[in-house]
């Protein structure tokens, strides 16, 4: 017979626990309170982000798993702090809670649906917008970014169709997108409207210069991105001055080279060239120094090709990795 030894640390689970209420669980909310026992036996601290984040599963189960542990007896919640009862009893709740005490997280979003016309819709409309008949678990996620993250029917149902444009219909993915955009503020129609208005805006600004750029094979790079960010906020330039910068550039190095477009843009901001008509002028300005050698000035050696482009695209990069 083989030799069996054990070397580990115990987390001690209440026997009553494993026997009266466990086989009535939900398996998701006891890996939750097994997961949050060895927290607490450990002294580690956690927000309900980072649980969700080291089972790999939604926050919203988190949050729905500590309320159901609460509700039947297991632990204790006061002031960010858990504390999990070794003879589990029913809490102290009002009486107003008694009732919903007794429901099951499901029973409750069902009840809470059943008495409203337009949670209903949105929950008759998420299930076309997602192709899909919704299970337990994603009715209850969708009513947690209603009811906690405060989105209305109608903006849980924009950030279902936002996601579904991304091609991303997993719950998982849905909800982290609405807990970044909650904590910017936008869980409304109008501020999601405005959102989605702007970044439809800026991505049309990036992929319009990728495809001026003939970058039609491969995705961009993180360096490449970040440039023509900058170009867009930090610059202010228009597409047609990034394209005029591009031009200027194959010119003079007869290959597209980011830092040298950049070297252009960030000048023409720095001299307040902002129109195509100042950056022409200045371009020949340029020419016209450039005759004479001995005059040449400084400011306009930014359109001269005295750069490693391969050089300064490594250094950039560098830089970048190591944020």
């Amino acid at each position: 017979m083989a030799k069996f030894i054990l070397r580990t640390q115990y987390v001690t689970v209440p026997i009553h626990f494993i026997h009266e209420i466990m086989p009535n669980a939900n398996g998701t909310f006891v890996k939750i309170y097994l997961y949050a026992l060895s927290l607490a036996q450990s002294g580690i601290e956690m927000n309900n982000a980072e649980i969700a984040k080291s089972l790999g599963i939604l926050e919203s189960d988190v949050m729905q798993a500590f309320t159901y542990w609460y509700q039947n007896g297991v632990l204790v919640m006061r002031d960010n702090v858990v504390e999990f009862l070794d003879f589990p009893s029913p809490p102290d709740l009002p009486k107003s809670a008694v009732t919903e005490q007794s429901l099951s997280p499901i029973d409750h979003v069902t009840a809470v649906v059943s008495a409203n016309e337009a949670l209903a819709d949105m929950y008759t409309l998420a299930q076309g917008v997602l192709d899909k008949t919704l299970t337990t678990s994603e009715i209850q996620t969708l009513y947690w970014i209603y009811d906690n993250l405060k989105f209305s029917p109608e903006a849980v149902l924009m950030l279902l169709e936002y996601c579904v444009s991304k091609e991303k219909r997993n719950m998982k993915y849905i909800e982290q997108v609405a807990i970044s955009w909650a904590e910017k503020g936008i869980t409304t129609m109008e501020t999601i409207d405005r959102y989605l208005k702007e970044e439809q805006k800026n991505s049309g600004y990036v992929y319009s210069l990728k495809r001026l750029f003939g970058i039609n094979d491969r995705n961009l790079s993180r360096m490449e991105e970040e440039m023509m960010e900058r170009w867009r906020d930090n610059y202010h330039m228009s597409e047609e001055m990034a394209a005029l910068a591009y031009e200027y550039c194959i010119m003079q190095t007869s290959k597209l080279s980011f830092p040298y477009i950049d070297k252009i843009l960030s000048r023409w901001a720095k001299n307040g060239i902002r129109t195509i008509e100042a950056a022409e002028h200045d371009n020949e300005q340029f020419k016209n120094t450039n005759m004479n050698k001995s005059n040449q000035n400084e400011k306009y050696k930014v359109y001269e090709d005295n750069y490693n482009h391969d050089e300064l695209e490594h250094i950039i990069r560098k830089k970048l990795d190591n944020k």
